[in-house]
């Protein structure tokens, strides 16, 4: 079981990140209050958390999971396909280097969005995107391989609103899957065809290192 999550206190330019609809400016008070919640949830399922300080440089920082792809047997930096996130990586390496080891990464001219990444098992789908392309998934189906991993690409970018794979199987689950145990069994028979799967959270989660 995890034992650890990273999250980051989203900045008061977080109205200033980047984004894909149209739903007016946030409300910066009520994020915070809604990341305080979401944290609070995570220390009750007893989950030990490692709070960073706001990154105003990078207005999307506070999505932690996109800078990175870790699993219980190693760690792997991404590279993040927008420009402007591209910083966020290196502002996170020294603190998951506090969990593992050693990181591996993806390099130019390869580019993966952690959210593009979904998870089953001992199976990882990758999303090809508008933010996550065929070079970045190549080197990242490698570095899972030498984990022990399979994986296979779902290719997202003629979908018309989806950012990242994450965001359609959350639609799917939410809508098709239902809840529980006999919801979460489902959504994985779903996901090994390619219909469905369980979302990635806001925070990278994290073992201990040995």
């Amino acid at each position: 079981m995890f034992k650890n999550a990273i999250v980051r206190i989203p900045g008061s330019n977080f109205a200033e990140g980047l984004t894909s609809v149209e739903l007016g400016a946030p409300s910066y008070d009520k994020v915070l209050q809604q990341h305080s919640r979401y944290c609070e949830a995570l220390r009750e399922c007893g989950l030990t958390i490692t709070t960073l300080d706001a990154d105003l440089n990078h207005p999307d920082s506070t999505f932690v999971e996109d800078t990175a792809v870790l699993t219980p047997r190693g760690a792997i930096l991404t590279r993040p396909g927008a420009r402007s996130r591209e910083g966020e990586v290196v502002a996170m390496r020294q603190t998951i280097l506090r969990f593992f080891p050693m990181a591996l990464e993806i390099e130019a001219p390869g580019t993966v969005d952690g959210g593009d990444i979904c998870e089953a098992d001992y199976h990882f789908f990758l999303g090809l995107s508008q933010r996550t392309n065929e070079e970045g998934c190549r080197q990242l189906a490698a570095h899972l391989a030498g984990q022990g991993y399979a994986s296979s690409v779902v290719d997202v970018r003629a979908m018309t609103g989806i950012l990242h794979l994450e965001w359609y199987f959350v639609h799917r689950e939410q809508h098709t899957c239902g809840h529980g145990r006999d919801g979460r069994e489902r959504s994985l028979s779903k996901l090994r065809n390619h219909q469905s799967t369980r979302r990635r959270e806001l925070c990278s989660q994290l073992r201990p290192r040995e």
